[in-house]
């Protein structure tokens, strides 16, 4: 034990003499202390990272506190196309990134990073995939307030399940009006059976809608539909790899036998294809747009007036 000398004056008996003190236990509560601030120090660090964390994905209240910090702060921008950060979706307003494209792009890179399995399919593709659950949160925000109070958490989290991972491979506008956009979608699936666990790699289109509300914009509808990848070896339906046919029947409403005359395919820099008829033949001049996905048959993407 470490002790402290010094000299005490006794006045009453007009004599000094020695004494010592004890300091290993001050010093030793002081470092008692010391620990017991540190730990509380990483305790709450550790804390307010997990508050954080959770706080992406919570209702929205706590995300509208979010977005106001946002707004007031400056802090926590969105990033360029392609790295997007979680804060993007709500961190944008009117004249910046608040866009019909944005709004889906957020949503398919949601769905990205999230993956809904069972225990035994994880055991089937050996163990857990991306961030598991966590993302859907995120995803469903990304839908309007009027569909969400049509459509719960729960039953949005079961329509994906055996879902290990979703990528965007084309987004394309396909009409609508000022307040309501339109858009075709195609996406890569990776999944998970559930009766003889085993992975594969699925093909989707669909059609989304996005509108303005008031929280800015939202998806509105929307749906995927598996491709068919064994058209091309079923000979079912073969006129449908001719764009032109395609526009005819599916565009333009009419039969195959129709007389459109000549129309002109004219190709797009975003893969689209136009196929343009002349009102010579069909009593207008209009385009019909077309795009040919995985399993090689077009889809007729909008009908449009041609300006040509």
């Amino acid at each position: 034990m470490f002790v402290k000398s010094y000299y005490k004056y006794d006045s009453l008996r007009n004599i000094s003499y020695r004494t010592t003190a004890p300091i290993t236990i001050q010093k030793g509560r002081k470092a008692a202390l010391n620990r017991k601030l540190y730990l509380a120090a990483v305790i709450t660090a550790i804390a307010a990272a997990y508050i954080m964390y959770t706080n992406i994905n919570a209702p929205d209240g706590i995300m509208e506190y979010i977005h106001q910090y946002i707004k007031g702060s400056g802090r926590m921008n969105e990033t360029k196309p392609g790295n997007d950060s979680e804060y993007m979706l709500f961190s944008m307003g009117p004249g910046r990134n608040d866009t019909p494209e944005a709004v889906l792009t957020e949503y398919f890179d949601a769905l990205k990073s999230a993956s809904n399995l069972t225990g035994k399919q994880m055991a089937a593709v050996g163990g857990t995939v991306g961030s598991g659950l966590t993302p859907y949160r995120r995803a469903y925000q990304c839908w309007s307030r009027e569909w969400r109070d049509n459509n719960s958490f729960q039953e949005f989290l079961d329509s994906w399940q055996g879902t290990a991972h979703v990528l965007l491979i084309k987004l394309l506008p396909a009409g609508g009006q000022k307040d309501q956009k339109r858009f075709f979608v195609e996406t890569r699936h990776l999944e998970v059976t559930a009766d003889k666990p085993r992975s594969g790699i699925f093909y989707y289109t669909g059609f989304f809608t996005v509108g303005r509300t008031r929280e800015g914009w939202r998806i509105t509808g929307g749906s995927l539909k598996p491709q068919n990848l064994v058209w091309e070896l079923s000979g079912h339906q073969p006129w449908r790899c001719d764009p032109v046919m395609v526009a005819v029947a599916d565009g333009l409403g009419l039969g195959l036998q129709a007389g459109v005359g000549s129309p002109v395919v004219r190709d797009n820099p975003d893969g689209t294809v136009s196929v343009i008829f002349s009102d010579d033949n069909i009593g207008e001049k209009c385009a019909i747009i077309l795009y040919r996905p995985y399993d090689g048959m077009w889809r007729v993407l909008e009908k449009v007036a041609d300006k040509q």
